[in-house]
């Protein structure tokens, strides 16, 4: 997963679109992503990113973490995006995204309705980026 800062220090959160196979309409990072056969994590990453938001910019790794709660298994790489870029939703994988305070974010993991790796990650992450 990646999570996109701008300058201003707001990082872009997305709200899964309703035909997602494993939890739809929860919000979740700036983007997710399944690594396929061949291909890195930052590879992988960066693929994602692109196809979500249209963003291309360098990556940050920042740590992993397993993640299981069914039908998901995985491995869980995380990484930060520092771009202004605009930002081009794929609305086959988001109905919104937003631009959020760490609060906000906060917020939406605490009370709203996150993916449960979105959870886990902002955990590890927040305080480094």
């Amino acid at each position: 997963m990646t999570f996109l800062i701008r300058s201003d220090g707001k990082i872009l959160i997305q709200y899964r679109n309703k035909e997602k196979e494993t939890y739809p309409d929860c919000y979740d990072a700036s983007s997710s992503f399944h690594v396929t056969f061949g291909e890195s994590y930052e590879e992988a990453a960066r693929r994602e990113l692109g196809e979500e938001t249209g963003v291309d910019a360098p990556l940050e790794y920042l740590t992993k973490f397993t993640h299981n709660d069914p039908p998901e298994n995985e491995i869980v790489a995380v990484f930060a995006c520092y771009s202004n870029q605009s930002v081009v939703i794929n609305l086959a994988e988001s109905l919104a995204a937003m631009f959020c305070t760490k609060k906000e974010i906060d917020e939406i993991v605490e009370s709203k309705k996150p993916a449960p790796w979105l959870k886990v990650a902002w955990r590890l992450v927040r305080s480094r980026i």
